[in-house]
């Protein structure tokens, strides 16, 4: 009745609304304002909404997922006023798929001004939307990494872009390792562990990686690809699959992996998204990890610089602006906060002694004019806040402009205050060392020939004249040439390494131990623990020499009656002690004298600790302890329980 009254109302509307519904590509519903009853539709119904017109005319708009509340409640005050409805909202198609639509709604009165029908006309706009939204994406992703530079983060970035545009809800980036030429994945979201560990790393020879390395997306399961990945990815619930390469300068450097456990398929307004951000993605990574290189030189650079106290700088001719790098704020003493300090400020961190010089030096450099520029390489010292004194080698180099001229000074700074200090110290230990040789063979080996010499003479004179005391000196001569070979050898010992072999260091103390008891006529006892710790070369020589050194200065000094030489080892460590009971420590004495500074610099040739402190009733012990790293290999073997007198 009311539709009747609806058509009568309209003259010729049949031939007119039959015109109108057929022409228009959007689609077209007339709609009962008081029973929400879908009167008529257009042909375009179908094809946006998957409806036959028989299906929806006589249903409520409530098959189309639109709420019948809301909606009145938003359209019928805009109506009243006399202005046409429109908005966009979200409609459901028959498959289930929601499209963006854009809705108008206008209405149709009769002669008394009654609403007799709602025109509602809709607008598949998804696609605009779509569009639109990967656009604002788009630009929202490119500002986001143009303000990082880290590679994570920027990989975060791109993936996030990627699922918001596409609709799935997990993936992963890889990228390519320009050693093997295999993909490592490099961030992912939404996978769980047991999926990341079967799927972090393509190889380069795998069919998976050779199809990506050929800049074609896939789409679906491969089920020819590797067979354990497949039933990774089936355990993992992943039905829509995506990979998309991601390309610079036509070169593959990554891939994008999306994935979905709702979706069966990837839509195609996803793979258009998907397409798009990979193809945006690709610049930034690149110049993401080449800036992640550069900062990484950069920090091994100065890292560099730290461990060989070595700073360089540049300071502008015209300007007279400077630039430091960390470490030379660092030899300085000065914080960097503060900014390079001007000329003058500079100088007067320079020992006065040395400021000459350094102007000298300086303006010999600006004026070297149009002759060829060389680098200038001194030394002088400079003064720290602290107060402390610092050893600089510097060098300069006059930096040419094209006229020949120079423009600026670039030079580096390194602070030589130990290395100095270091050559004093090994200067004076070798001397000493020097010194101590001969002695040891003045007061061993030359004195042992001195006797050889003289009994030689003596025997010679006897030797027909009293023959029983020449075989008698012959007897004394021959133990004299054998003490003297011990001497020599010992003497020798202290000059050439010991061998890596298991009881080579025993050996050379137990030698070392004999020969200080027949020199110097004190016992000198030797202990060795049954295992024996296998050192290397460089460890047992020290750990000998240092042992010999507080022997010998226990007999010539402590005046003592006996002389102990201990081992003890441990599966990480060797401790080496020498204990006398003599007159011990003077305390009154400030210098310790060369002996202890050279065990002292034998002992920081091995990293071993050396401590120097009075028996318990009397006497010295000196004890050096050496502890391996962990990177050594040391092991126990067997040995015996050894005193030797």
């Amino acid at each position: 009745m009311v539709k009747k009254r609806i058509l009568h109302s309209i003259p010729d509307s049949r031939e007119l609304l039959q015109d109108v519904f057929e022409c228009l590509d959007d689609a077209l519903l007339l709609v009962e304002p008081e029973t929400w009853t879908i009167l008529g539709c257009n042909p375009a119904v179908e094809k946006i909404f998957g409806y036959r017109p028989e299906e929806i005319i006589g249903r409520s708009p409530e098959l189309l997922h639109l709420n019948l509340r809301k909606y009145s409640e938003m359209v019928f005050p805009v109506l009243d006023e006399g202005r046409a409805f429109r908005m966009e909202v979200h409609l459901q198609r028959k498959d289930g798929r929601f499209l963006v639509s854009d809705l108008a709604v206008t209405e149709v009165l009769d002669q008394a001004g009654h609403r007799l029908v709602l025109v509602s006309l809709v607008r598949d706009i998804t696609e605009r939307k779509q569009a639109e939204n990967l656009l604002q994406i788009q630009r929202d992703l490119a500002l986001a990494l143009t303000e990082t530079n880290n590679l994570q983060r920027a990989l975060q970035l791109s993936l996030e872009a990627a699922l918001q545009v596409s609709g799935l809800e997990c993936g992963g980036i890889y990228l390519r390792d320009e050693r093997d030429g295999s993909l490592r994945l490099a961030y992912h979201q939404g996978w769980s562990p047991s999926f990341v560990r079967a799927a972090d790393r393509y190889a380069a020879d795998t069919r998976k990686a050779r199809l990506i390395m050929k800049g074609r997306p896939l789409y679906g399961r491969h089920p020819d690809l590797d067979p354990a990945l497949v039933r990774a990815e089936q355990r993992e619930g992943l039905q829509a699959l995506a990979i998309i390469p991601i390309n610079h300068q036509k070169r593959v450097i990554a891939c994008l992996n999306v994935a979905s456990r709702k979706l069966e398929n990837v839509p195609p307004a996803s793979r258009t998204a998907l397409e798009a951000i990979a193809s945006q993605i690709g610049l930034s990574i690149r110049q993401v990890r080449a800036e992640e290189k550069l900062r990484l030189s950069e920090q091994r650079y100065v890292m560099a610089e730290r461990l060989a106290h070595i700073g360089h700088w540049e300071r502008d001719h015209q300007t007279q602006e400077a630039s430091w790098s960390p470490e030379v704020f660092r030899i300085f003493g000065l914080d960097p906060k503060a900014g390079v300090p001007n000329f003058a400020e500079f100088m007067n961190r320079v020992h006065p002694g040395d400021r000459e010089l350094l102007r000298r030096e300086i303006e010999a450099a600006w004026s070297s004019g149009k002759r060829p520029l060389k680098a200038r390489q001194f030394e002088y010292r400079i003064q720290r806040l602290d107060g402390t004194e610092r050893d600089i080698l510097t060098t300069l180099e006059p930096a040419p402009a094209a006229d020949g001229q120079p423009t600026k000074l670039i030079g580096t700074l390194q602070d030589i205050t130990e290395s100095k200090a270091s050559k004093i110290r090994i200067t004076a230990i070798s001397k000493a060392e020097r010194e101590s040789l001969q002695r040891d063979l003045h007061d061993t080996v030359c004195q042992q020939l001195a006797g050889l010499a003289f009994l030689a003479e003596e025997i010679k004179q006897n030797l027909f004249k009293n023959p029983e005391q020449a075989e008698r000196d012959l007897e004394k001569l021959i133990q004299i040439n054998q003490a003297a070979l011990g001497q020599a050898k010992e003497v020798a010992r202290g000059l050439t390494p010991l061998s890596g072999e298991p009881g080579a260091l025993e050996n050379a103390l137990r030698e070392m131990a004999r020969t200080v008891s027949v020199t110097y006529r004190i016992p000198c006892r030797l202990i060795v623990p049954p295992a024996t710790l296998l050192l290397d070369s460089t460890v047992s020589t020290q750990l000998y020499l240092i042992a010999r050194e507080a022997a010998v200065n226990a007999a010539r000094h402590a005046r003592g009656q006996l002389i102990r030489i201990t081992l003890s080892y441990r599966r990480d460590s060797v401790t080496l002690r020498v204990i006398d009971d003599g007159r011990g420590l003077d305390p009154k004495k400030s210098d310790p004298g060369l002996g202890l500074a050279i065990m002292k610099q034998r002992a920081e040739l091995i990293d071993a600790r050396l401590r120097i402190f009075p028996g318990k009733k009397r006497g010295t012990v000196v004890e050096g302890l050496w502890k391996k790293e962990e990177d050594q290999r040391v092991s126990l073997s067997p040995g015996t329980d050894r005193r030797d007198l």
